[in-house]
């Protein structure tokens, strides 16, 4: 069995990210130093249970926010847990935007 983390990993470090996977991999250091330590373990536990089933595998390309607020709605636990989620791939995007990987939407 494929583990969420392994996903990202077959991503060659020059080649740009194509996967929300193999950002995360290439990025997750850089999201988690602009948040507290206590956020960034809230994102960190938002992945593992929320993000990567459902987006680890994601095309950056075919990233919407309607398939993220889709998601969202979709996703079970008391309700800091699907936030704290949202907020983790927000931030994700956010790097990607920043990096020219993705478009900004408006």
């Amino acid at each position: 069995m494929t583990s969420v983390y392994d996903v990202f990993m077959f991503a060659h470090e020059n080649d740009p990210p194509r996967t929300v996977g193999e950002l995360f991999g290439r990025y997750r250091e850089v999201v988690l130093a602009r948040v507290s330590p206590g956020t960034g373990r809230a994102y960190m536990v938002a992945w593992r249970r929320r993000v990567a089933p459902s987006f680890a595998v994601a095309e950056l390309a075919s990233l919407t926010t309607p398939h993220a607020a889709q998601d969202f709605v979709q996703w079970r636990g008391a309700y800091p847990t699907p936030a704290d989620a949202l907020s983790m791939l927000s931030a994700l995007c956010r790097v990607a935007v920043q990096g020219g990987l993705i478009a900004k939407t408006t």
